[in-house]
């Protein structure tokens, strides 16, 4: 039961990771965003999102949707803990 434990302590760490990950890749489309601005005010066109900012939002939704999936597992893992102590709680009564 130890093992579940420290396993679903590591997938809360990689969960961690990836939310500091997609704030990063946030940033970064927000700065992409700001530079289309920025040119377009000069030049006094409208300027297509670059292939920059794309590659972030892509990458951003991606990483969001594995960060769900990692949720979900781990919710599930959560539950199949509980369930597990509660078995071992009623067969040691």
């Amino acid at each position: 039961m130890d093992e579940l434990f420290e396993i679903l302590d590591d997938l809360l760490g990689i969960e961690v990771q990836m939310e500091s990950g997609i704030d990063i890749l946030k940033s970064l489309e927000d700065l992409y965003m700001q530079k289309e601005a920025e040119i377009s005010e000069e030049t006094g066109e409208m300027m297509k999102t670059s292939e920059e900012r794309k590659l972030a939002i892509f990458s951003r939704s991606y990483m969001e949707s594995m960060r769900k999936n990692l949720r979900d597992a781990i919710e599930r893992l959560d539950d199949a803990s509980i369930e597990s102590l509660y078995e071992e709680h009623k067969r040691g009564k």
